[in-house]
């Protein structure tokens, strides 16, 4: 519902400030979780930053981030963390 939110905002992200910030503790927070659902929906929430407020995102430093968990996590995130993974690559 988080991702939802945040490609309703889409562009608007780029220059709000408090709610980038918001959405990044949000990220972190779920991230955090154990839960392969919440991890799933961390990534969705990510993809959103990067494809609406790429300036927050440093991507460089959050793909070996990303490869670490896909060899620790369950097989739906690791599955959700691949897919994320292709988007970025065809991005760049």
């Amino acid at each position: 519902m988080i991702a939802q939110l945040m490609a309703t905002l889409g562009p608007e992200l780029q220059s709000a400030n408090s709610v980038r910030a918001l959405f990044l503790c949000v990220f972190d927070e779920l991230r955090l979780n154990e839960n392969p659902i919440v991890a799933v929906e961390a990534l969705r929430c990510v993809v959103q930053l990067i494809l609406f407020a790429p300036d927050i995102v440093d991507v460089p430093t959050f793909l070996p981030l990303l490869q670490k968990d896909m060899h620790e996590s369950s097989l739906p995130v690791r599955k959700g963390m691949f897919l994320m993974s292709n988007s970025l690559g065809s991005q760049s």
